[in-house]
């Protein structure tokens, strides 16, 4: 982490990791879909479909993928965030704050989803070493940090991106993963800000053709808060 180039390199890892990591053949987020009344997968006994059907068990790969890709994306952004000091004065002043927003909104994203699978996780929040073995921090706790860090992401992540960094997470994106976490522990008026905050920015906007969300010409559409090109 000794030049901007390198930073942009580092964060554009987390994205990699974060939001293209694929089961069968799919967006992990997409597929997961298929552990709930959404979907179906057709595979019979496949792992996905046990866990539709209620019958998984501990060895189930689809628990262990999750559990080892998020705490991955977690470190990822711990050595980023802790180390990306070292190129501060070589790396444009907007920029570095835009890569830390990125890196703390997937550190924040990830412990969301783990929180939410798992229950009590470990909360890693500085690099470990080898040897290092974090208990379980409570469900509380876990949540209050990703409600704060999230808000912090918000804080200086941009609007909005043009050209080539379309579809980088903006400052909606952090509000809206913000109200999620908040729905799900029931801090109503939290939730209700963060929409509120969304609403308010004027960068969204539904479609009037509900069909047109699915054509290319609408592949960055005001409708979409965060999303995979």
């Amino acid at each position: 982490y000794s030049t901007e180039s390198e930073l942009i390199m580092a964060i554009n890892g987390v994205y990699n990791t974060s939001l293209y990591y694929k089961k069968a053949d799919s967006p992990f987020n997409l597929v997961i879909d298929c552990a709930s009344d959404i979907s179906w997968d057709r595979d019979q006994g496949s792992d996905l479909q046990l866990l539709g059907e209620g019958l998984h068990v501990p060895t189930n790969t689809t628990f262990s993928e999750l559990w080892n890709k998020s705490y991955s994306v977690i470190s990822e952004c711990n050595m980023l965030l802790t180390n990306m000091h070292k190129a501060k004065d070589k790396t444009d002043a907007s920029l570095y704050e835009r890569i830390e927003g990125e890196a703390r909104f997937f550190r924040a994203y990830h412990h969301h989803l783990l929180l939410h699978y798992f229950g009590n996780i470990p909360l890693i929040t500085e690099p470990q070493r080898i040897t290092d073995k974090p208990g379980q921090t409570s469900k509380e706790e876990v949540g209050q940090f990703i409600l704060q860090e999230l808000e912090e992401a918000a804080s200086i992540l941009p609007l909005s991106y043009t050209g080539d960094n379309a579809g980088r997470v903006t400052k909606g994106a952090a509000l809206a993963i913000k109200a999620r976490q908040a729905l799900f522990t029931e801090n109503w008026n939290v939730a209700a800000d963060a929409c509120k905050r969304i609403i308010e920015s004027g960068e969204y906007a539904l479609e009037p053709e509900f069909a047109d969300l699915f054509s290319y010409k609408n592949a960055q559409s005001k409708e979409k808060i965060l999303y995979i090109e």
